[in-house]
């Protein structure tokens, strides 16, 4: 357990009233503190369930009850971040509110008196406010959402602001933890989503447009509803409202430069330790250092930047990895866009193609699950309680591994569609591109290659198989993480901390009392609060030992316990997330962003684009087409991209149409699959059954022989995929029967083809009787190895439906009895010399007249193109 923690804490400088304030806040939260803390307390060391990690304003009741030195800090800066988090948590219904807008503009009709729908009155004017009047009750509900976001602008800027100089204020005392630099890197990325969604939906401006007149010539407002209409009107029509504010903002905070660049660097160095758990969390920092530079521009004049030692080498080398990340759904953020917004420093981002480096990510999910099973293996054999602490360390840092190994591959698959989108094709780049191409087509349906579509479906496999295993995985090692960061936590306070501790007291050195309220706070049992209090007090001892040691200056400890220190500072951020690793690794894998197109819908004033150039629905498309490379595996890989879409769509935008739009979508992107797969499965199956029925007549002459007697199968390993991976498809949380309905269709499609064979033979003469049972031989066939598979009807049963076999005869009986009266008695004659009946050279009667031969799918009768005959040697 934690050691107890002194019995008062120490206040700043604020008088007995200060005091009498914290000590009342401590009494008033232990309760309930204590009642958190008994809720989310580990069980044992073998056995409990995953910690989540708090909310923030939580932690603000846990804090009371470890008074160390530097309380009165933390809850003044958890404070700061409760208001971010506030500002976030109302900015979610605002941005998809934005982003989901679809405008009333065209479904506003005009006005027209002889409607039947238009209000009745003698005068016309009378009439045409009465219309308008009903027009503003269907509008007005959304304009006055528009007016809530831009009170929200108006709120969120105030608070931003006065929130800034605070921490600027406080900054030359104690520098913020990065826990407060993330909350206002994810508050200035919601800012720029917000700034470029309102700058692309015009639909906003039309609507409130379409009001604001008419209201203005029909009815009387009054005049403080017209002041708030011009400032709506004007807030809707200005570009990069927020930007403009805080760049205006900058000047007036004193200290803002070096909080500003404090955040740029708190940014590099959550992604050079690697501290991002989602593709969300990774993007976001990139957006905030950019963000973040152009709102420092003012202060990146080389004079200031010499006198500061500020270099922006290292920011340049993060852009230049980064040049374009997605920024909200189909919209992307160009970082060299962002950066040009600079006066005084120029950044030097020459494009670049983005680079797919297969090689390396086969090898890595290979060598990783390779070594994740073997750990399964491992620890099925024994019980956690009985293993060592280093093989829970062992299992520990495998999870943290999968988690970055799946946003590794979740990032790679959206900077690869967010590139796609800021660069797309045209008809002199790639002639397959039509020159009406919509601005959509061109940045999906014509700008993926034939490889990267390929790559792309090979990368959503693996995450989504990755996504499964570690799920599994986690049920099976929890136990081993929990004891893990039991153990760990225990054996550094009781040994490596001691020690640097009474290093430090040694040297009576300022890291001192810090590394004593880190040892208070470190134990077995640590909540959100002790991991938050004690990660920013190594961030600040990090700060006091960042000098570089030379002549009058030495480092307080030594360069071994600083990385010991570094090492305990990784554990504590990957501890809480290795917890809630099927939280984190959901999150991670989140890939709706492949669906939505609100942007393009918007920019191309479309209803809705065909299904053919949906991003499911050409990956589909290519694993079908697929003839060189064996995708089988993944055939409900892109549906996947349906589910993340649709849980988006009800839990994040709350928008029930977009999840009307996706499950209309999903639903005829399955029927297509379905019926091309089927008809996939029936041809491929029916060139493997007519080897068979053509190799048993090897000892006729080889004229007579059908040629294309190869099987040119398109991919030999459907039957595979058909019996262990497709018994059943999950679909928008559906689980559907695929087997059973393909059963289904493969039975329509037997009757298909033996309703080709008959009418074929229907069509020709009695010499093409050797044909049919050839076919109905290869059918047969086909059924017999299809019916290992699926659940098929009997094929006796399909034939005699199709042959509508009534009393004694059906079809083929029939005709075979017409062709031997009309047409074989009367017209053939038997040869003694070849031993055959040929056609007689003599006409006794006229040509029978028989229906035309129907062209039919080859699948329905060969499996591909059908054979022709060789004509016999020596003939004419």
């Amino acid at each position: 357990m934690a050691a107890s923690p002194p019995s008062s804490p120490t206040v700043g400088s604020g008088g007995a009233n200060s005091a009498q304030l914290l000590d009342a806040g401590i009494r008033a939260s232990t309760a309930l503190a204590h009642r958190h803390l008994h809720a989310t307390a580990w069980s044992s060391a073998s056995s409990g369930p995953s910690v989540r990690v708090p909310r923030l304003e939580t932690r603000l009741a846990e804090l009371a009850l470890y008074p160390i030195p530097e309380l009165a800090y933390f809850r003044k800066e958890v404070a700061w971040i409760a208001q971010l988090n506030d500002i976030l948590d109302r900015s979610t219904a605002f941005i998809s509110l934005v982003y989901a807008y679809r405008g009333c503009v065209k479904a506003v009709p005009g006005f027209n008196p002889n409607s039947p729908a238009s209000p009745t009155g003698s005068n016309m004017d009378e009439v045409k406010a009465a219309f308008y009047r009903l027009v503003e009750e269907v509008v007005l509900p959304e304009i006055q959402k528009m007016k809530d976001l831009m009170t929200f602008y108006e709120t969120t800027a105030n608070t931003l602001g006065t929130l800034l100089k605070e921490v600027a204020a406080s900054l030359p005392s104690q520098p913020p933890t990065e826990d407060l630099m993330l909350a206002l890197a994810k508050t200035l990325d919601m800012l720029m989503v917000m700034d470029s969604l309102k700058n692309m939906k015009t639909s906003l401006n039309n609507d409130f447009t379409l009001i604001f007149r008419r209201s203005r010539t029909i009815s009387k407002n009054q005049a403080g509803d017209d002041k708030e209409n011009q400032m709506l009107y004007l807030f809707l029509a200005n570009r990069d409202v927020f930007l403009t504010k805080l760049k205006a903002l900058v000047p007036t905070v004193p200290g803002i430069d070096d909080l500003l660049w404090e955040l740029a660097a708190s940014m590099c160095d959550r992604l050079d330790r690697g501290h991002y758990a989602t593709p969300k969390e990774k993007f976001t920092i990139i957006k905030a250092a950019a963000f973040t530079m152009v709102l420092a521009d003012p202060f990146l004049v080389p004079k200031l930047m010499t006198q500061k030692k500020w270099k922006v080498d290292r920011y340049l080398k993060v852009f230049r990895s980064n040049l374009v990340v997605p920024l909200y759904g189909d919209l992307t953020l160009e970082v060299a866009a962002v950066l040009s917004r600079t006066v005084n420093q120029k950044w030097d981002l020459a494009p670049a193609p983005f680079d797919l480096n297969m090689a390396d990510l086969r090898r890595e999910y290979a060598d990783y699950f390779a070594r994740l099973a073997q750990m399964l293996d491992q620890c099925r054999k024994t019980q956690a309680a009985d293993v060592l602490d280093s093989h829970c360390r062992e299992v520990f840092d495998l999870l943290a591994e999968g988690i970055k190994l799946v946003t590794t591959l979740s990032a790679t698959v959206l900077e690869l569609n967010a590139n796609k989108y800021a660069n797309p094709t045209n008809h002199s780049a790639n002639p397959d591109c039509p020159e009406t191409a919509l601005n959509y087509e061109q940045a999906i349906r014509y700008n993926y290659q034939h490889d990267e579509r390929f790559a792309l479906v090979e990368v959503l496999t693996m995450i989504k198989t990755a996504e499964d295993r570690l799920l599994k995985a986690d049920v099976e090692l929890s136990a081993y993480v929990t004891k893990h960061a039991v153990c760990f936590l225990n054996s550094f306070q009781q040994m490596a901390l001691t020690n640097i501790v009474q290093h430090a007291a040694r040297k009576k050195k300022q890291s001192h009392t810090m590394l004593r309220a880190v040892s208070d706070l470190l134990g077995q049992h640590m909540s959100s609060a002790q991991i938050y209090m004690a990660r920013g007090l190594l961030e600040w001892i990090f700060k006091i030992n960042a000098v570089k040691p030379g002549f009058m200056k030495e480092r307080e400890l030594k360069d071994a316990h600083l990385a010991d220190l570094q090492h305990l500072y990784q554990q504590l951020y990957w501890i809480p997330v290795v917890q809630a690793l099927p939280d984190v690794v959901g999150a991670a894998t989140d890939l709706s962003e492949l669906w939505y197109k609100e942007f393009y819908l918007e920019l191309s004033k479309q209803i809705q684009f065909p299904i053919e150039t949906s991003l499911p629905w050409i990956l589909i498309h290519q694993i079908l087409d697929s003839s060189a490379v064996d995708l089988t595996h993944a055939l409900f890989v892109p549906f996947l991209i349906y589910d993340d879409a649709a849980n988006r769509a009800l839990n994040e935008l709350k928008m029930q149409y977009l999840y009307d739009e996706i499950e209309a979508e999903a639903n005829l992107a399955f029927d297509l699959f379905l019926h091309k797969y089927s008809h996939m499965v029936f041809a491929n199956f029916k060139c493997k059954g007519r080897v068979a029925p053509i190799s048993a007549r090897r000892s006729r002459p080889r004229w007579e022989r059908p040629q294309g007697s190869r099987c040119r199968c398109t991919s030999t390993s459907i039957s595979c995929g058909i019996s262990r991976r497709s018994r059943y498809a999950q679909i928008l949380g559906r689980t559907i029967p695929f087997q059973q309905i393909l059963g289904q269709k493969i039975n329509l499609l037997f009757r298909n083809s033996l309703e080709a064979i008959i009418s074929r033979f229907e069509s020709s003469s009695l010499t093409a009787v050797m044909e049919l049972e050839t076919l109905l031989a290869i059918v047969r066939s086909t059924h017999e190895q299809l019916g290992q598979h699926l659940s098929l009807d009997a094929f006796d049963d399909m034939l005699a439906e199709v042959d509508e076999v009534n009393v004694g005869h059906g079809r083929i009986v029939g005709h075979l009895a017409a062709e031997l009266t009309t047409d074989f008695a009367r017209h053939f004659a038997y040869n003694g010399i070849t031993d055959r009946f040929i056609r007689s050279p003599i006409q006794v009667a006229e040509r029978i007249q028989r229906p035309p031969v129907r062209q039919h799918k080859h699948e329905y009768l060969y499996g591909n193109k059908a054979p022709e005959r060789r004509p016999r040697i020596g003939a004419r």
